[in-house]
């Protein structure tokens, strides 16, 4: 551990946060900030116990996990996730112990399927995580040159009301927001990133859990041949 703190050289000087190796920090993106974020919500209504109020952290979240490395990869994962989300299609016919039964079946293995392919194809096409360019760097202007006096007009457009509150939205949509019990700046989320995934990843919650409590409470009226006794030599040769 010494010698690659002393290799990093200065990103590595200072104090950390969670675990000396904090400078070891790799691309951001939905699954190692937002993700650790619904968790984090989640850890405070104690349904999730806290393993990181010690310092140094002795244990990685398994809710935190690295990008891809490669293009292949992600499509790899976003097939995946496809492929099971598309699984409850197999139930579309199934016999359900009520018509509205079958339909809100209808309707969340869409709803969720709909969900985990616009965010996954999103999250591949690294339009949910946009990444801020760097801005150039700007000249220094003489001393002895004059700002140009703004004409009427533009001062009254820049004093606007509507040009303030333009300014003060700009300013509310990107403000940070971090609940990591370490408050570390890598966590931080803009506002309006979290008013738009929210409401998306609420739906997909919803959508699960019916799906999940419906698999259960449809047990209650299955027809007789769900209990009749497989004759598995019709099948399988028996020896």
């Amino acid at each position: 551990m010494q010698d690659i703190i002393r290799e990093a050289g200065e990103p590595a000087d200072g104090t950390y946060r969670d675990t000396p190796l904090d400078f070891v920090s790799g691309e951001r993106w939905s699954g190692n900030v937002l993700w650790p974020y619904y968790v984090n919500i989640l850890r405070k209504t104690g349904l999730f116990k806290d393993m990181h109020k010690t310092r140094p952290v002795q244990r990685l979240s398994p809710f935190s996990f690295p990008r891809p490395s490669t293009r292949r990869s992600e499509h790899l994962v976003l097939w995946l996730g496809l492929s099971y989300a598309a699984i409850f299609f197999a139930a579309w016919n199934f016999h359900f112990p009520t018509r509205t039964e079958r339909l809100l079946w209808r309707l969340f293995a869409t709803t969720q399927f709909v969900l985990s392919a616009g965010i996954g194809i999103l999250e591949v096409s690294q339009l949910t995580w946009p990444t801020q360019p760097d801005r150039p760097a700007r000249l220094p202007r003489p001393h002895n040159m004059e700002r140009p006096p703004l004409n009427e007009d533009a001062e009254k457009l820049g004093k606007s009301p509507s040009r303030k509150a333009l300014h003060w939205l700009r300013q509310a949509w990107n403000k940070p927001i971090n609940n990591s019990t370490s408050q570390n700046p890598f966590y931080q989320i803009p506002l309006g990133l979290l008013l738009l995934t929210t409401p998306l990843c609420a739906a997909y919650c919803i959508c699960r859990w019916y799906l999940f409590l419906e698999d259960i409470i449809a047990l209650r009226s299955l027809p007789p041949s769900a209990y009749q006794t497989v004759n598995w030599t019709q099948y399988w040769p028996s020896f």
